[in-house]
C-alpha cells in the first residue's frame, strides 16, 4: 500500500485492496486516468497549432457535413479531401481563397449567402460553431497536414499518404457509390447495433447479411430500392419500423445514396477504405508523448545532502521529498492521529469515522494501527459505493441511462434497470474483482 503522513492535503486515489496477500484491484488504474485528467490542464494543453487546429475544427466538419456529396467519386465538379481541390473548386470557382474568408465560397455557401447555393443541401445548417472554425482556418492560410511516412516519420517523406488507399480502378460505378457515400454512413450510423451482436437477427456488414436479413425479411432487394426494408426504415414510413433507433434520422443525401447504390445492384466493394476524409499519419514527436510508453521502474531519488529529508515510510515519500527539496519547500509536520483517521477515512468511504473510530485508534499504541484502519475502511461495503461510482463510465453506464437520448433533450426517456449495473460495479470493488476481468465483464 502506498501513503505517506505528511501534508494537510488529501491525495484522492483508491488504493488497492488486500486479497491474499496480493494487492490488486481497480485502484492504482485510477491514477493514470487523475493523471491524464491532470494533464489536460497543464499550461499551454489549450494551445493549437495549425495543423491541430484543422484536425479539430476543420476535418470532422469536412468529413461528416461535405464529403457525402463532395467526395472522391460523387458526382460534380468540387471535391473537399484535400487543399488542391478547394483551390481549384468546381463549375462556381475556387471554393477557397486562402487569407480572405469572405471571399471564399465555400463560407458564403456555409453562411446561406448565396441564393441557390446553400450548404449543406437537404441538411441542416451548420452551427455557427462550425462556420467560425472554417473561417478561421481559412483566414490562417487554409492549412492542410501533409501526411508523414510510417517508417522515419519525417515530414514529406510520403506527401501522398493522406490518400486514400482504395484503387479507383476496377470498381464498379455501383462499387464506388458504396466505398464513398453508403459505407461511411453505415460504419457510423449502423454499425453499433447491427454488426456481431445484431438484434433481431440483421446484420448490415455485408452484402450477404443484408441480403439474408432479419426476422422481418432481407433488408435490401438489389436494383428495387423503392421495396427494399432498410430504405422504408431510413424514411420512416412506417411507425414500428423507423432507423437509427434511438436517433435523428439521417439527412436526405445519405438516405438518397443507399438508395442509389441498391438501384446500382447493391455491389458491395471489397476495399480497406477510411471512413469520409483520411487523418495524416502519427508522428515520432507524438509517439513519444509519456501517456504512450511502457511502464519502466524510475530511480528512487535521494534528497539532497543540504536538505533534511522527510522521513520515508515508502518510495513515494522518497519522490515527495526530492520535488519538495527542488522547489526550496519544507516538509510539513507528520499528521496527528486524529487527523489521519479522519482524512483515510473521508478518501476510502466518503463518510466521516465515528467518534469511537477516532477514539480506538488514538489510543491504540500498535505499529500496525493505522494499517488495521485502512484494512477495515477497504472491507467496508462503502469502499465500492466511494469508489464505484468513478468507473461507471467504463461499463457505459451512462449510455445506457438512455434518458440523454430522449427525443428534443426533453429526458423523459427511463431506464429502471440502470441500477443493476450500478451495483454490479459496486460490488465488483467490494470483491476485489481484477481489473482485467472488470473490463471484460
Amino acid at each position: 500500500m502506498i501513503r505517506s503522513e505528511r501534508g494537510n492535503g488529501v491525495i484522492d486515489l483508491a488504493p488497492p485492496r488486500t486479497v491474499s496477500g496480493t494487492r490488486r484491484g481497480l485502484g492504482p488504474a485510477a491514477a493514470v486516468v487523475l493523471g491524464m485528467s491532470l494533464f489536460a490542464f497543464l499550461p499551454g494543453a489549450a494551445a493549437q497549432s495549425p495543423e491541430e487546429f484543422f484536425e479539430t475544427r476543420v476535418r470532422p466538419v469536412l468529413a461528416e457535413r461535405c464529403y457525402a456529396c463532395h467526395g472522391q467519386f460523387v458526382g460534380g465538379e468540387l471535391r473537399v479531401d484535400s487543399r488542391e481541390a478547394l483551390l481549384k473548386g468546381g463549375a462556381s470557382g475556387p471554393a477557397i481563397v486562402p487569407g480572405d474568408p469572405d471571399a471564399s465560397l465555400l463560407i458564403r455557401s456555409v453562411r446561406h449567402e448565396i441564393q441557390g447555393q446553400e450548404m449543406p443541401q437537404n441538411q441542416d445548417r451548420l452551427s455557427a460553431h462550425q462556420i467560425a472554425g472554417l473561417a478561421e482556418w481559412i483566414a490562417m492560410g487554409a492549412p492542410w497536414p501533409v501526411a508523414v511516412a510510417e517508417a522515419g516519420d519525417e515530414p514529406g517523406a510520403n506527401a501522398d499518404a493522406a490518400a486514400y488507399t482504395m484503387a479507383a480502378e476496377g470498381l464498379t460505378p455501383g462499387a464506388r457509390i458504396f466505398a464513398d457515400r453508403v459505407r461511411p454512413v453505415l460504419e457510423r450510423s449502423c454499425f453499433a447495433c447491427h454488426t456481431e451482436n445484431a438484434p433481431s437477427g440483421l446484420r448490415l456488414d455485408s452484402r450477404d447479411g443484408m441480403l439474408a436479413g432479419g426476422t422481418r425479411g432481407p433488408a435490401i432487394i438489389p436494383g428495387n430500392p423503392e421495396q427494399s426494408l432498410i430504405i422504408a426504415a431510413l424514411r420512416h414510413e412506417r411507425d414500428d419500423l423507423q432507423m437509427p433507433l434511438d436517433a435523428p434520422q439521417l439527412a436526405d443525401a445519405e438516405i438518397q445514396a443507399i438508395a442509389d447504390w441498391i438501384r446500382a445492384g447493391a455491389a458491395w466493394a471489397e476495399v480497406d477504405a477510411p471512413l469520409a476524409i483520411p487523418r495524416r499519419a502519427v508522428t515520432a514527436a507524438e509517439r513519444a508523448f509519456w501517456s504512450f510508453q511502457q511502464l519502466a521502474s524510475p530511480a528512487v531519488p535521494v534528497p539532497s545532502e543540504s536538505g533534511e529529508a522527510p522521513a520515508a515510510h515508502a518510495d513515494i515519500d522518497h519522490f515527495i521529498a526530492a520535488k519538495l527539496d527542488e522547489l526550496g519547500l519544507e516538509p510539513l509536520p507528520p499528521a496527528h492521529r486524529r487527523q489521519l483517521i479522519r482524512r483515510a477515512t473521508f478518501d476510502l468511504t466518503g463518510l466521516p469515522p465515528t467518534p469511537e473510530e477516532v477514539a480506538a485508534f488514538a489510543d491504540d499504541p500498535s505499529p500496525d494501527a493505522f494499517e488495521k484502519v485502512v484494512e477495515r475502511l477497504l472491507a467496508s461495503p462503502h469502499y465500492g459505493e466511494r469508489w464505484g461510482r468513478r468507473w461507471l463510465d467504463v461499463i457505459r453506464f451512462g449510455e445506457d441511462d438512455t434518458r440523454g437520448l430522449a427525443p428534443g433533450g426533453s429526458g423523459r426517456e427511463r431506464y429502471p434497470s440502470a441500477y443493476i449495473q450500478r451495483d454490479w460495479v459496486v460490488d465488483a470493488f467490494n470483491e476485489d474483482m481484477p481489473y482485467d476481468r472488470f473490463v471484460k465483464a
